[in-house]
């Protein structure tokens, strides 16, 4: 007798109702670009470029040159340098997070311009490091070349490794508080933009990366 009972209507309409794949992906993305032609997103997208761009330059660039760098005063082997570079990375990483954290409420009553420009300073200090202790050389492969510091300084190499986290783990903290209350609605688009922008300026700078080794 179960065999000579009708379905219901809507069971036999659910292939129906389901809604078009391709037509929700055209209009997530469409929702996404016009997310980011607002103005407040517009003003962070620099953020997130530059974000993009200081990554790929840390893992494209400074990285390798650390190891390419023959001269350094060390008594370690190159590729530890690199990996030494990579704990004091997560290491300023993981302070500026927790100092963050600590603060509470004091990071809304200053505001959060003040650890932009915080991170600014600190990210500007590892640059000017950078260019005076790594030579220009040290780009492109191994070498005995030496920059302003002479030989260059293991110290200060991995000193910026920290200053780099320090100053990342801010920027990536405020850009996702902003996310977060500028756009309460939409922060899961924007957290999809920053990983986009973070994508698309680490494969550029790793492909220029690769075009220089090459030539």
């Amino acid at each position: 007798m179960l065999y000579f009972i009708r379905l219901p209507e809507g069971s036999q309409t659910t292939e129906q109702e389901k809604p078009n794949f391709c037509a929700a992906v055209f209009l997530t993305i469409r929702y996404n670009i016009v997310l980011l032609l607002e103005r407040d997103m517009l003003l962070l997208v620099v953020i997130f470029v530059y974000s993009g761009l200081v990554q790929g330059f840390y893992n494209g660039v400074y990285g390798p040159a650390m190891v390419y760098t023959q001269r350094i005063n060390m008594d370690i082997y190159p590729d530890e340098l690199s990996f030494i570079g990579y704990i004091l990375k997560g290491c300023g990483g993981f302070l500026g997070s927790v100092f963050f954290a600590l603060l509470g409420d004091l990071t809304v009553r200053w505001g959060r311009d003040v650890f932009m420009y915080v991170a600014g300073v600190f990210h500007l200090t590892t640059f000017i490091i950078i260019y005076i202790n790594i030579p220009y050389e040290s780009s492109f492969g191994e070498n005995q070349a030496a920059s302003v510091v002479d030989p260059p300084n293991f110290y200060l190499a991995i000193i910026c490794c920290f200053l780099y986290g320090l100053g990342a783990a801010l920027y990536t903290v405020n850009i996702y508080s902003m996310l977060a209350g500028g756009f309460v609605a939409e922060s899961s688009a924007g957290f999809a933009a920053v990983a986009c922008f973070g994508i698309v300026e680490r494969t550029a700078r790793a492909k220029q990366q690769e075009q220089a080794n090459a030539d």
